[in-house]
This record gives structure tokens, sequence and C-alpha cells, in this order.
């Protein structure tokens, strides 16, 4: 593999594929290294990749694997709009237990004559104030019970943002480790939402066709110019499954994303690593 540099790892690979007369298509790009802007203009370094042309026969293993990722990802979207469907048909024909309970006569007409059996009991005898005591717990209980559970529900948002979740919200705006190691322990497993945009990828491991990618959070305002905020990683993804919204080439360092994920673990080398549930450009 030939190496090529530049000011930014784009700069690099289009100055390699230029040289080499490739698309990223028929080439296979692993990055270096990554430019670091040094201190004072000391230790400046250039990104730095490495490119070779593919051979047919690695050309038609990528586009048997890109064929067979694409067919994967319909059988998953017919799989879930059979499921939407039937849960849709099955909640029109079989109403909850609520819904019952609230049109049922008897049910209120049970509740009225507990309430007004509770409230004669302080003249009538023990046994009688046991009797009615039993069946009103009875039937007050459940009603407490869907009222926690509602309560529960209500509090506990689905989709952590930075709207909703203040923690979440200092998370973006900050690289102290102590700060985002707190914040992923606390919400491990968790969906998130936010923006942000593509700061690189490489191979994962010997992978061919899987990648790691290192993300910000924010806009892309240029090589040069740093966000602040953690470094989010997806681990070892197929790009043609998470990133099969995306047009053409735009699956580049640079691209702005809008990015639903699950929370995974934060690493020793300081990486948020998520789980991508659905990426979108934008």
């Amino acid at each position: 593999m030939k190496k090529f540099s530049g000011k930014t790892i784009e700069e690099a690979t289009n100055k390699g594929l230029k040289e080499l007369k490739l698309t990223k298509k028929l080439a296979e790009i692993r990055v270096v290294q990554e430019p670091k802007d040094g201190v004072f203009g000391f230790f400046v370094k250039e990104a730095e990749v490495e490119i070779r042309a593919l051979t047919e026969e690695e050309l038609k293993k990528r586009e048997r694997e890109a064929y067979l990722d694409k067919r994967n990802g319909i059988l998953i979207s017919i799989v879930m709009g059979v499921c939407v469907v039937g849960l849709i048909i099955y909640s029109s024909t079989h109403p909850s237990e609520d819904e019952n309970k609230e049109t049922s006569p008897s049910s209120s007409y049970v509740k009225s004559s507990s309430s007004s059996s509770l409230a004669k009991s302080s003249s009538s005898s023990s046994s009688s104030s046991s009797s009615v005591s039993s069946s009103s717990s009875s039937e007050t209980l459940p009603s407490s019970s869907l009222s926690q559970t509602e309560i529960s529900s209500s509090s506990s948002p689905r989709l952590i943002t930075a709207e909703n979740n203040p923690e979440f919200a200092a998370v973006l705006q900050t690289e102290d480790a102590n700060t985002i190691s707190t914040f992923v322990e606390n919400n491990k497993g968790k969906t998130i939402e936010f923006n942000a945009y593509i700061a690189t990828f490489s191979p994962s491991g010997n992978y061919r066709t899987r990648y790691d990618f290192l993300l910000y959070a924010g806009d892309f305002q240029g090589a040069d110019v740093a966000t602040p905020g953690p470094n989010f990683q997806f681990s070892n993804i197929a790009p043609t499954t998470v990133f099969r919204d995306f047009p053409g080439d735009s699956i580049r360092p640079g691209q702005n994303i809008h990015v639903i994920a699950s929370i995974q673990s934060f690493t020793s080398g300081e990486l948020l690593v998520l789980e991508p549930i659905a990426v979108t450009p934008r």
C-alpha cells in the first residue's frame, strides 16, 4: 500500500486517489495517522493514509457483501412492518383491561357499593367491618398500582436529549473524563439523540467491510476547528447497514449527521462507545 499525507485525512485521501486514478469504491483506504496541531507550532503532524487498488476478487466480494447487507436491511424492514401491522390489528380487536373497567357498569357499581359500605362500617359489628375493609382494599389496590405506573412512565423520557436532560447537555460541552464517565454509568443502555459529524473512520481490526467511526458533537466547521465534547465512537459496524439513507459517497469525514443511539461504555482511551439505532444525513 502507498502512503499519502495532507493537512486533513480527506485531503490526503483525495491526493492518493487522484495520483492512483482510483475512486473510493475501487480502493482500500486505511488511516495511518490523524493530523495533530501540535503546541505553539511544534510537533505538528500531517494526516497519513495508505491506499491500494482492490483486486477483481476483492471487488466482487465487496459487492456481494453490500448486496447481502442491503437484502438483510430490506428483510428486517419487512418483518418489522408485519409486526407493527399485527400489533395494530390486535389492539383494535382486543380492548385493554383498563378500557373494560371504564366501560363496565357493574365495576362502577361495585366500587360505589364498597365506598358506601365502608362509610357505614363504624356502627356495624367487627365481623361486618372486616368484610367491608377486605372488599374495599381489593378494589382500590389496582387503581393505586396503575397510578404509580403512570407516574413512573411520564417521568422517564424515552429519548435523552440536550433539551430534556441537563446532565447530557453538560456532557456535550465538556471533555472532562470524570463527568462523562459518571453520565455513562448512570445512563448505560439508555437512548440518546443529538447532532454530530463524522470526524474520521478506519477498518475495524482485520475486517475490510466493517469500520470504527469517530464522531464529534455539533456541526462540522472545518478540519482545523475543534469542537468541545466527548469522543463518540461507533465500533465495528457495517456502513451499508448503518448509513443506508446516505446517497453515493456522502459517508466521509466532515459529514453532518443526526444520531439516535444507545449508550454502551466509556473506555480507558476516553471513547464514549454507542450502538447506532438510526443515523441520517443533515
